[in-house]
C-alpha cells in the first residue's frame, strides 16, 4: 500500500538533491525527506502487522464458527 508513496518520495528526493548546491538545500534534505521516508516506512510496516493480525482474527473467527 505504501510502497508507490515511498517510491515517490525517494524519486523527488534523488531529483532534489542532485540539484542542491547549498547548505540550505542540504537542510531541506536532511529535515524534510529523510525524516518523511523513514515515517513512511514505519507506516507501511505498521499497515503490514495490522493485515497479518487482521488475517489471523479471520482465521480464529472461523474456527470459533466452526464450534457453533
Amino acid at each position: 500500500m505504501f510502497e508507490d508513496t515511498i517510491n515517490n518520495v525517494r524519486q523527488v528526493n534523488e531529483e532534489f538533491s542532485d540539484q542542491v548546491r547549498d547548505s540550505f538545500g542540504s537542510a531541506i534534505v536532511a529535515d524534510i525527506f529523510e525524516p518523511l521516508e523513514k515515517e513512511e516506512q514505519k507506516l507501511h510496516y505498521e499497515y503490514e502487522m495490522a493485515e497479518a493480525k487482521m488475517t489471523e482474527i479471520k482465521v480464529i473467527t472461523a474456527e470459533l464458527r466452526l464450534i457453533n
